[in-house]
């Protein structure tokens, strides 16, 4: 390698080497959970339900069928065995195949039916659950230009090198996941509940990186069923904790900012000592009105000492500082969630 191109590396590997003591910081990740309570819950006098294979529109996504489905039966089941909920799931696997689903749905046959010809065992099933699943998926094709290398050869005579580039192809991604789930009351063939979350959107792309970059494909983004799995999973949390107890948990990232403080409380979070962490953030505030960092730690902290109420005030304050998304999502999260949070010692 000549010195001409020598330096230019050497100029890089600093560049680099500064961009990352510049970012070095603490980091943590915490683990916060509690019960949420109905907020409608069921209908009087409803005991057991059947969960039927979600509608999916798109048929490379028909495994979310069953696996919706399973989902729902199993924070029913959950419900059921831990938090207190008197209510039983028939499971659709276990029923024929013999009626049409409405004909099930108002039934409830066993497989037996099949064989017997006895029209099938009622099992007195009072509620229906059906899921719609909606994903959208829109990719797009890109260029970028990057960086394969200078030519120094005449920078002698130029006083500079010259830069090579060559295009890459980059890919665009928009995925939207809309999911829909009712609650069929039997007795009154009428919808207990119609629920439908805000629709799901995630937005990626390929970096297409500016030096010594690649063409890149799909294939590079996070997988498609990963994203569609997160957001049906969060839809059917907040369905289900509609009608039933129902836990939530969620892994919240904190890092620290400049201030000494700050990261202290960081550390304390990692030895799960929320009180001390607290203090920590607490004092980095004081001395910066302004460190949303250490004022969302604050909240993180709180809120995994189960003080709900403080935590959401930090929230508040830290996206009034900056409107970071997980800051937003920690105080959208706690808004909607706070009423119905089952406190210690309630049942």
């Amino acid at each position: 390698m000549n010195t001409a191109m020598r330096s230019f590396s050497i100029v890089i590997t600093a560049g680099v080497m500064g961009l990352a003591a510049g970012c070095a910081s603490e980091r943590a990740f915490v683990s916060v959970g509690y019960v949420l309570e109905p907020s409608q819950g069921l209908p009087r006098g409803m005991k057991a339900v059947a969960v039927l294979d979600a509608k999916v529109n798109e048929a490379d996504d028909q495994a979310w069928s069953a696996r919706a489905r399973d989902s729902i039966q199993g924070l029913i089941l959950d419900a059921r065995n831990r938090l207190g909920a008197d209510i039983e799931v028939a499971d659709r696997r276990d029923l024929g195949d013999i009626f049409e689903e409405d004909d099930l749905a108002a039934a409830g046959v066993t497989p037996a039916a099949a064989t017997t010809g006895t029209g099938g065992q009622v099992m007195s099933i009072q509620g229906i659950i059906k899921t719609d699943i909606d994903v959208h998926t829109d990719v797009r094709q890109g260029k970028a230009q990057t960086i394969d290398g200078v030519d120094w050869g005449n920078s002698r005579h130029s006083g500079g090198g010259r830069i090579h580039t060559r295009e890459i192809d980059t890919v665009s991604r928009n995925i939207t996941v809309k999911t829909t789930f009712r609650l069929l009351d039997r007795t009154t063939n009428k919808d207990w509940i119609t629920y439908s979350p805000t629709p799901y959107s995630h937005h990626d792309k390929t970096d297409g990186f500016f030096l010594l970059g690649s063409s890149q494909t799909e294939a590079e983004l996070q997988p498609r069923d990963q994203i569609i799995g997160e957001a049906v999973n969060r839809g059917v949390r907040e369905f289900i904790a509609q009608i039933l107890p129902c836990e939530v948990r969620c892994e919240l990232a904190v890092e620290s900012s400049g201030n000494q403080d700050c990261r202290m409380g960081v550390q304390m979070l990692r030895a799960d000592d929320y009180s001390g962490a607290l203090r920590y953030f607490k004092a980095a505030m004081a001395a910066d009105g302004n460190d949303h960092l250490a004022t969302y730690g604050a909240g993180v902290a709180a809120e995994a000492a189960g003080n709900f109420e403080q935590a959401l005030q930090y929230y508040r304050r830290a996206c009034g500082m900056n409107a970071g998304k997980r800051y937003q999502e920690a105080k959208e999260r706690l808004s909607r969630h706070l009423p119905h949070i089952r406190r210690t010692g309630t049942s």
